[in-house]
């Protein structure tokens, strides 16, 4: 397949063809199907309807071959063809081999849109070219058949939507053009003189990146101007003004418009400019120049700012060509160097002799000093035992007794729940219980041993159920398993809800025992040893500091964001104070003895370099 860059002059010919035709539709079809054809090195194809509301089926519209001699095969409609094109309606585009095929044929669909509501077009191409379809990417260009397409429609029902495609073929002539040029000056000067004179604009001037300022490169009909010129400078006010805001700025400013056009407005009042218009141009999505366009009279349509800003997007790339070749990598090198010889050799270089000694000094002090090598890493304070509270048995919260942050004892009553419906179920149970009780014993005079049996199997479900009831009743009321705090479960809005049998009600934590989980990064955990100490300090504290102790170091990493790390557990020397509560976070430092300040600085880079360049 051939190059599918942008705006060769092989595509932009094509699609030139395309756009400026202006017979009969029975002729385009043809002239489409050879072009796109050739492009993609295929032989032959067919433009396909669907009519979606009468039926499903494809039919062909045109054919054409490449090839045409009388040995020319012509393009059959089988079901691979079929099948690409529906393929291609849902997806705009669909690359298949042909089945049972061995010569490698293969079939390319592209969706050309509707000729009419619910009637379906579809350019189907067959060749021996091979099309990976499940890694192929779309080319670009191909959207431009499909709007040739939708321009000769247009142009046969004389819908109104025409002048927008007739700005899409005046910005692929302007970038023709532009491509023909080899000069910054020239392309630039083009660029400016074409769009003046296609929208009426009294001037039209382009501005460049110079660092992070516009400067003026070229305008309309204007071979040489002063940089320094007031007007100038205003100008170039006006295109930093929308460089800055990446946006397409309007003078005067449209009444929903949410952009700044101070400078823009400065600069209309001072050249007497009725209409103002400055379009970013962006390469990659950088900003890389502004296009100001000046009018008197008629304001800029909406349809004009479209256009305008289809020309910059196409014409980007290659100014930004023209503007890399001027300077050239030669000249980009030899500034560099002079700078950089500037700074060794220029005036300072009386001060060669105290810099070299000062040098020596620090190198010793980073080579030989012994300086602390401490590892930071972020901990999190973790309770020693948690317990969850769930709810025993559907019902309704009757009571809450605690909130998050009360200190609990052993055995004091947290949550009530309603007892009322278990009761009535326990009442129910009660009553079955006798009921069947009798009819067993009714059964059993009258010598009826089946009916005894069932009534004794109902006595034991409800004396069962009795019981169930008799345990819930026993835990309506939840108490805390021991002395310590309560963590969650604020459920003082929640009285008379309803709660789910299973659903945790509360959490209470142990505070004593609590533990610290310090995350330390992959690259420094060969470096943390059992009973090595250190410091915490909390977010909400850091003025205070307490040591710790290496305990465990789990064997396991954990995945985070920022990359691999490893959880070590440690220990405190000293009593916990009692404002600590579990989930307390802060930044711990844990002591791993000394090194020199030159290797804590560069060691991270030589094992970086180390993994880089391994052969």
């Amino acid at each position: 397949m051939r190059s599918s860059a942008p705006f060769s002059d092989e595509v932009m010919s094509a699609l030139d063809r395309l756009f400026n035709f202006s017979g009969p539709i029975t002729e385009y079809w043809p002239l489409l199907i050879k072009n796109v054809a050739v492009l993609l090195e295929m032989s032959r194809g067919a433009v396909l309807r669907r009519d979606r509301l009468a039926s499903q089926a494809w039919a062909i519209v045109a054919e054409a071959a490449v090839d045409t001699n009388e040995n020319a095969v012509e393009f059959t409609l089988s079901p691979d063809a079929m099948q690409a094109a529906t393929a291609a309606v849902g997806k705009g585009w669909a690359a298949l081999p042909r089945s049972g095929t061995n010569n490698g044929t293969s079939l390319y669909a592209i969706r050309l849109g509707q000729e009419e509501p619910g009637c379906d077009l579809v350019l189907v191409l067959e060749g021996e070219q091979r099309f990976p379809s499940a890694e192929m990417a779309e080319p670009a260009w191909l959207h431009f058949p499909t709007h040739s397409v939708r321009l000769q429609l247009l142009r046969r029902t004389g819908n109104r939507q025409a002048p927008e495609y007739g700005q899409i073929a005046a910005a692929l002539d302007l970038t023709m053009l532009l491509n023909e040029q080899k000069q910054w000056f020239s392309g630039a000067m083009l660029f400016c003189n074409e769009l003046g004179s296609r929208y009426g604009a009294t001037r039209a001037s382009l501005g460049w990146k110079r660092g992070q300022i516009v400067r003026l490169q070229a305008t309309s009909h204007t071979n040489k101007f002063e940089k320094n010129m007031r007007v100038v400078l205003k100008l170039e006010n006006a295109m930093q003004e929308a460089l800055d805001q990446d946006e397409e700025v309007l003078w005067p400013p449209q009444s929903e418009a949410f952009v700044v056009c101070r400078d823009h407005a400065d600069y209309a009042h001072e050249q007497v400019i009725d209409h103002l218009l400055s379009v970013p141009i962006r390469v990659d999505g950088v900003e890389k120049g502004v296009l100001t366009l000046e009018r008197n009279e008629t304001a800029f349509r909406s349809v004009e700012v479209s256009g305008l800003r289809l020309c910059c997007d196409l014409a980007a790339r290659r100014l930004d060509d023209l503007d890399r070749r001027r300077r050239g990598w030669g000249v980009r090198i030899k500034n560099a160097a002079e700078e950089m010889l500037a700074h060794v050799v220029g005036p300072e270089h009386t001060w060669t002799k105290f810099a070299a000694v000062a040098g020596s000094v620090l190198l010793a002090f980073l080579v030989f000093w012994p300086w602390p090598d401490r590892i930071d890493g972020l901990f999190r304070l973790n309770a020693g035992t948690m317990m969850s509270l769930p709810a025993p048995y559907e019902g309704y919260i009757q009571t809450v007794y605690v909130r998050p942050g009360d200190k609990v004892r052993k055995d004091q009553p947290l949550i009530a729940l309603d007892q009322t419906e278990i009761k009535l179920q326990a009442s129910e149970a009660l009553a079955g219980q006798m009921r069947y009780q009798s009819e067993a014993q009714l059964a059993q005079v009258s010598d009826r041993v089946s009916d005894m049996r069932i009534a004794d199997a109902q006595y034991d479900q409800a004396t069962d159920r009795l019981r169930q009831n008799q345990y819930d009743l026993s835990r309506s009321e939840l108490r805390s398993p021991f002395d310590g705090v309560v963590v969650e479960g604020d459920l003082k809005e929640r009285i008379g809800a309803p709660v789910k049998k299973g659903e945790v009600l509360m959490k209470v934590c142990q505070l004593a025992g609590m533990e610290v989980h310090v995350e330390v990064p992959e690259l420094d955990i060969q470096r943390i040893k059992i009973g090595q100490t250190g410091e915490i300090a909390f977010a909400s504290r850091p003025e205070l500091k307490y040591p710790i102790v290496v305990d465990v170091i789990e064997p396991a990493a954990q995945v985070r964001k920022e990359g691999n790390v490893f959880v070590v557990r440690c220990s405190f020397h000293k009593d916990q104070p009692e404002w600590w509560r579990p989930g307390m976070m802060g930044v711990a430092k844990i002591n791993a003895g000394t090194a020199s300040p030159l290797w804590l600085l560069t060691h991270r880079l030589v094992d970086f370099l180390e993994l880089k360049f391994w052969v």
